[in-house]
C-alpha cells in the first residue's frame, strides 16, 4: 500500500531482533529500491552479501542491484563471486548477459545468454534477449529463440510479443499479426 516508511521501520525492527536474516535484508533492500532510496538499497545488499557471502540467491539480488543502478563493472565482479562458488550457475550467467547486453557488447551478452540456456533450458528470458540480440544483428536464428521460448511457456505475453515485433520489424506483418 505503498506505506515505505512504515515498511522499513518495521523491518528495522525486525533486524534489531534478527540483525542476520537474511529474509529481511532482501525485503529491505526491495522497498528502498522501490521508495527510491537506490543507495539505500545497494548498502542492504552489500550488507547481505557481507553476512552471507556464500548464498548464491543473496549475490544474485546484489549484482542485479548493481545491474540496476548501471554499475556493470561492480555487478560483473559480483556473477565472478558467484560463478567461482558454483561455475554452473545459470542465474549467474544470465546475469552477466544481461550486464554485457547494457554494455553494448552484443557478443559477449550471446555467449552469456546462451550458456545460460545451456545450463537451464526453462529460463524464458535468455531464449527472448538472444532472439532480440540476434535479430538485432540480422540473424535469421532469431526466431529459433523465439520459439524455444514458446515452446517452454507458449501463452507467455512477452515471448509472443517479440516474436511479432520481429516479424513486424522483418515486414512479414501476416505473421507479426
Amino acid at each position: 500500500n505503498e506505506g515505505y516508511d512504515e515498511a522499513i521501520q518495521d523491518l528495522n525492527k525486525a533486524l534489531s531482533i534478527d540483525s542476520a536474516n537474511v529474509d529481511y535484508l532482501h525485503l529491505l533492500a526491495d522497498v528502498y529500491l522501490d521508495y527510491f532510496q537506490s543507495r539505500q538499497a545497494l548498502q542492504t545488499m552489500k550488507k547481505a552479501a557481507e553476512l552471507h557471502a556464500d548464498n548464491i540467491p543473496t549475490l544474485l539480488k546484489l549484482a542485479e542491484f548493481q545491474l540496476i543502478l548501471q554499475q556493470h563493472q561492480e555487478s560483473l565482479r559480483t556473477v565472478d563471486r558467484i560463478l567461482q562458488m558454483s561455475p554452473q550457475n545459470a542465474e549467474g550467467y544470465f546475469m552477466m548477459g544481461l550486464n554485457f547486453k547494457e554494455m553494448g557488447d552484443t557478443a559477449r551478452a550471446v555467449n552469456s545468454f546462451q550458456q545460460s540456456v545451456e545450463l537451464d533450458p526453462e529460463i524464458i528470458d535468455a531464449w527472448v534477449f538472444l532472439g532480440q540480440l540476434q535479430a538485432g544483428l540480422g540473424n535469421e536464428l532469431a526466431i529459433r529463440y523465439f520459439n524455444s521460448a514458446l515452446s517452454i511457456e507458449p501463452d507467455n505475453i512477452e515471448v509472443l510479443h517479440a516474436k511479432a515485433d520481429y516479424y513486424s520489424d522483418q515486414a512479414e506483418l501476416e505473421k507479426a499479426v
